[in-house]
This record gives structure tokens, C-alpha cells and sequence, in this order.
């Protein structure tokens, strides 16, 4: 949760949980997903700084996770190398995301955008069809829904997506 300190990294065995961040006034801004094998690169940094969380993260869907306590983050790293090169490989792993996220938003047109967050929320659910409103993915690209609707609909009828009430399916 956003401002509280963190007690435990995730470690999601199953499912996915969405991180993104708040700006205090209603509204997030998507960052990533955590999907089984991988860890909240955050969360790691709010333990290791012990700092309070910049991020909150949502379940997608039925999730299964290990709990790991933050007073174990550390010591963990200097005894066992392969959990140090985990920590790490998490890091790089979001920075390269990071990276994307950026060239996204200063060099896509929309539509490239809202195909790029429909084909994360497919992957993380596992599925083609995605259980998302044209809102959630306004707010998720900062933009209106409007801009949104209208991009799904020129997507519909050339055959990239099919609308259904609160899904939509690539094809």
C-alpha cells in the first residue's frame, strides 16, 4: 500500500498482481505486472532503504504468493548469491520496462499504446480476453475514455480487437 512501510516482498507463484502508482488525488499510473517467478522490484527497495512504498500493488486475478519478510531481504543476499542475482535480475528486468514505458509515451501513437496495455493485461491473465473497462484503460494510459472508446472501435473494425460489455478480445 502506498506510504506504509513494506513487511514483505512478494514473490508471486501464481497468477499476476498489477503495481502501479497513485498521484494522492484518485489517480494511478500503471508500472508493471508481477507474475509468477518474479518479485515487486520496489517492494525490494523499500526494504533495503527502508523507506516507506511509492506503489501499490492489485491482484488481477486469484493469486498465490510467497511472503517473504523484509528483515530477511538482506541477510539473504550476502548468504545466498542466487537470491543476490534474483534482486538484481528483478531491478533490471523493471528498469527495462521503465525504458519501454518511456519510448511509449514520448514516441507511440495512442492506439499502439492501448494495444500494448491490452497485450500485458492478456499475458498477465493468461488469456486473449481481457476483463477491463475503456475507463481502467483510459486511467491506465492517462488519456479519456473517450479517446479510448473511439481508438477501440477503428480497432474493432479493422479486425485487431473484438468489444464485448467490460471485455475485450485481440484477435
Amino acid at each position: 500500500k502506498t506510504n506504509d512501510y513494506v513487511k514483505v516482498v512478494p514473490l508471486v507463484t501464481k497468477g499476476s498482481i498489477k503495481v502501479s502508482r497513485d498521484d494522492g488525488e484518485g489517480h494511478a499510473l500503471f508500472l508493471y505486472h508481477i507474475e509468477p517467478g518474479q518479485s515487486c522490484a520496489m517492494s525490494l527497495k523499500s526494504c533495503l532503504g527502508e523507506e516507506r512504498s511509492r506503489i501499490k500493488g492489485e491482484a488481477d486475478s486469484l493469486t498465490e504468493l510467497i511472503a517473504i519478510p523484509s528483515s530477511y531481504i538482506e541477510p539473504w543476499m550476502t548468504e545466498f548469491p542466487a537470491f543476490k542475482r534474483f534482486v538484481i535480475n528483478t531491478f533490471s528486468q523493471r528498469y527495462d520496462e521503465l525504458l519501454s514505458m518511456i519510448d511509449t509515451i514520448a514516441f507511440e501513437k495512442m492506439d499502439r499504446r492501448i494495444m500494448t496495455c491490452l497485450r500485458q493485461h492478456a499475458r498477465a491473465g493468461d488469456s486473449r480476453t481481457v476483463r477491463i473497462t475503456h475507463q481502467k484503460v483510459a486511467d491506465e494510459l492517462n488519456t479519456s475514455r473517450e479517446v479510448v472508446s473511439r481508438l477501440l472501435k477503428v480497432m474493432e473494425r479493422n479486425g485487431q480487437v473484438h468489444l464485448g460489455r467490460t471485455t475485450i478480445e485481440i484477435l
